[in-house]
């Protein structure tokens, strides 16, 4: 059995318990013109999917704390009444505002260190030009699209992202 804790970001309130929630995902013509790139050039596809990316990133500096799922409150006692205790987030959860921000920030943060450009077209597309090839990656929430011109590109994008994010990958 599997189960997935999400938080009611419902409740939350701008300015309170988050900023911003904005994140942008890669366009659909974005998204065609790197397959038909790919398609002209004879480049190599791969496709990874981030497992529960959004829990891969860390919380920014607003402190966020969540009521525990039934089972598993623990209770204490103040003023003589039984409330349950909190639970004080350290990474983004589903369900809240800011997740999908947080992620993609993170993402960033871990292509641009790596030597990646985004384009100024599209924010979610990225590119790197090295001695051995160029590598073009187009980011949809947890998903990325990977070109290249070399498998040994691919495959040291992909071991350096397995590094660092817990993901699974598919050849194209």
């Amino acid at each position: 059995f599997k189960s997935r804790f999400v938080v009611c970001g419902y409740s939350q309130r701008q300015g309170i318990d988050y900023d911003r929630a904005f994140s942008s995902t890669l366009r659909a013509t974005s998204f065609r013109t790197l397959l038909a790139i790919a398609a002209g050039k004879k480049l190599r596809l791969m496709q990874i999917d981030v497992s529960n990316a959004f829990t891969q990133a860390y919380m920014d500096d607003v402190d966020m704390f969540v009521e525990p799922a039934k089972g598993f409150e623990e209770w204490e006692t103040i003023n003589g009444k039984r409330v349950s205790k909190l639970l004080y987030l350290k990474r983004a959860l589903y369900g809240t505002k800011q997740a999908s921000r947080l992620w993609q920030n993170t993402l960033r943060e871990h292509l641009e260190t790596d030597g990646f450009v985004s384009s100024k077209a599209d924010p979610c597309l990225y590119h790197k030009r090295t001695n051995d090839g160029e590598i073009i990656v187009g980011v949809y929430v947890d998903d990325l699209l990977m070109a290249s011109s070399h498998d040994e590109i691919l495959d040291e994008f992909r071991q350096l992202t397995l590094d660092k994010f817990n993901i699974t990958f598919f050849n194209a």
